[in-house]
């Protein structure tokens, strides 16, 4: 279940940050790269604890 979750969470930042990329908005492109950040992070996690079961 760890890894669905951690491959769903990558697979979400890759949308993120290709959305990212297209806005000309500076703080909306911020915005999303943040949440990227974050998601990665909980993507990060999600996969220590796959391996780690």
């Amino acid at each position: 279940m760890s890894l669905m979750a951690t491959i769903f969470f990558l697979i979400l930042v890759n949308f993120f940050v290709a959305f990212a990329r297209q806005q000309k908005k500076g703080s909306l492109r911020i915005l999303l790269f943040v949440i990227a950040f974050v998601t990665l992070l909980i993507a990060i996690l999600f996969g220590i604890r796959a391996l780690s079961a």
